[in-house]
């Protein structure tokens, strides 16, 4: 019942500080939102391109291609071939990410191995591409190094989620 008056109430509480400090709320937040925009400029066409990538990809086949050219290479790290799909689509989108858990849990179950490994490895990893692009969106050419840790990184967790599952 009191969940429902935690946004107001953080809402007001900001409001409050900011007369208490004497702030200017109205012009900050309308720097704020321009400030935004200016954000939202720079990065839009990263993320569609990466949106269209991820739609061309699935609808074109081309997601299944990759997952059977990868599937030697993530059976020996020790992930299944059931969750490879996810693995694919996971550092790219997010809600394709959470399309590919829905089928892996409706075909498998929650409780099967099969969907703890697919559960843990959706909370274990992060769209990396979509958050590069989002706090990094004009920098594109200066972050390779960056994109390359976070694809290891990805991957790690989805060995120690395959790992830590068939373990329990």
């Amino acid at each position: 019942m009191y969940v429902s008056f935690i946004v107001p109430a953080v809402i007001c509480g900001i409001l409050v500080y900011g007369v208490v400090k004497r702030v200017n709320i109205l012009e900050s937040f309308v720097e704020g939102a321009a400030e935004g925009l200016k954000t939202v400029k720079g990065i839009f066409p990263v993320l569609l391109l990466i949106l269209t990538a991820i739609g061309v990809m699935r609808e074109s086949g081309l997601m299944n291609v990759a997952v059977s050219a990868l599937a030697p290479f993530t059976s020996l790290a020790g992930i299944p071939g059931e969750v490879v799909p996810l693995a694919v689509i996971r550092p790219v989108s997010g809600s394709g990410a959470l399309a590919a858990l829905e089928d892996i849990l409706s075909k498998y179950g929650p409780d099967s191995r099969i969907g703890r490994i697919a559960s843990t490895m959706c909370a274990a990893t992060e769209t990396t591409f979509y958050t590069v692009s989002v706090y990094l969106g004009a920098l594109t050419q200066k972050c390779g190094k960056i994109i390359l840790c976070a694809v290891i990184a990805d991957f790690v967790s989805m060995v120690v989620s395959c790992a830590t599952c068939s373990l329990l």
